[in-house]
């Protein structure tokens, strides 16, 4: 494990395949089996020592550091993989019985670090050498659902790490996403972001949610999952935080946190999916268009975040009559984005696509380009497939 550190080329050559012949003889020794899987991590990772890659790296993060390492699916997005890890990923996972071993020793194990290092190494594998990670994985049974039972740990250093292992894991994999999703695992990550403090919680909130994201874009199947299992109403609870409650918005994380969520929103409703009619009237019935509105006018809400609100409304409005319909009829606060908020004159009401089409035209200020475009989007939806609505406008 020293040598490790300062002759990385050297162990990788001469002791790899004695590392993980380690691991299989003495699988149920937990000094050998941590001592192990840690080598392996610092050679993956670079080590430790004052040379080591990841230090700047470490400190300009704002994510706690979950352990003594960086977590390997965030630090290869910022050091680039180099032959030596590529080395290491084509070991481990040129026979399935090294991932099998892995999975086993988390089911088998009590010991923090052991779970912690494994979630790690994973991690690094998925970074490295995804598709044939993701293939071993699926050929494991329960391996998936070994990973996602860790979203229930109450160590939350581990928890964190497979929240981290399993975005890698579903990402452009239907058949992982299906597996996935289907643990339970959207109510389970909802528990954690009530358990973290919502939409105003940390970096682990949007981790969660991003996670979400990642089950449901482009799955029809996770999607009517999700809307089947009631999660509808999570996400509105999401949204009408900052609409109930008073909101820092200097703090970037709950900005971060609270796009995401909109985001999420908007993966039901994109031009061209299954069913999108029917996800239109469920999203709506649940309060998600009107909670979008109160959203986009706000006085101090960040103009990306309007933004980025009006397009999902603009999603969830396009080519369905009732809801055009409906959208129509609703009064909004006068709002001008170009002035400061102490200037509003927010007591007077006007029609929402009277007061989109205010912006479009009368919004001159360069920051607030983006804006006009997502409203005079919005109001293309409006109108789209609907005479009736344009003879009337």
């Amino acid at each position: 494990k020293s040598f490790s550190r300062q002759y990385r080329e050297t162990v990788i050559a001469n002791g790899l395949k004695h590392l993980v012949s380690n691991l299989h003889r003495d699988s149920e020794d937990d000094d050998i089996v941590k001592a192990t899987l840690e080598t392996i991590l610092i050679l993956f990772i670079r080590g430790e020592g004052d040379e080591d890659l990841t230090r700047n790296w470490i400190s300009q993060q704002s994510r706690v550091q979950n352990g003594k390492y960086p977590s390997p699916s965030l630090l290869m997005k910022d050091v680039a993989v180099d032959q030596f890890s590529l080395w290491i990923s084509d070991e481990l996972t040129q026979s399935i019985d090294n991932i099998r071993l892995l999975i086993d020793l988390i089911i088998n194990t009590n010991n923090f670090y052991t779970k912690l290092y494994i979630l790690q190494i994973l991690q690094a594998l998925v970074s490295t050498r995804p598709i044939r990670t993701k293939a071993c994985m699926l050929e494991i049974p329960l391996s998936i659902s070994t990973l996602c039972s860790l979203l229930d740990e109450n160590m939350e250093p581990i928890r964190n790490e497979v929240i981290l292992l399993l975005m890698g894991l579903v990402k452009d994999n239907f058949n992982i996403q299906k597996l996935v999703a289907f643990e339970n695992t959207f109510e389970k990550l909802y528990n954690i972001i009530t358990e973290e403090g919502g939409i105003q919680g940390t970096i682990v909130i949007q981790d969660c949610l991003s996670l979400i994201s990642n089950l449901l874009k482009y799955n029809f199947s996770n999607q009517k999952l999700f809307l089947e299992s009631n999660n509808v109403p999570k996400l509105a609870q999401l949204l009408n935080e900052p609409v109930s409650n008073s909101i820092n918005w200097n703090n970037e994380q709950t900005i971060q946190n609270l796009i995401t969520c909109i985001e999420t929103c908007r993966l039901f409703v994109l031009e061209g999916g299954e069913s999108v009619s029917n996800f239109q009237n469920i999203l709506v019935s649940n309060n998600i268009l009107m909670l979008l509105l109160r959203l986009i006018f706000s006085v101090s809400i960040p103009s990306f975040v309007r933004t980025s609100a009006l397009l999902t409304t603009a999603d969830i409005i396009r080519s369905n009559p009732d809801i055009q319909l409906q959208f129509s009829q609703i009064d909004v606060p006068y709002l001008d984005p170009s002035i400061p908020a102490h200037a509003q004159k927010y007591d007077e009401v006007s029609p929402v696509t009277l007061a989109l089409l205010n912006w479009c035209f009368y919004c001159n200020s360069v920051h607030l380009f983006d804006l006009r475009v997502a409203s005079s989007i919005v109001l293309h939806a409006y109108f789209e497939n609907n005479d009736e609505a344009k003879e009337a406008f």
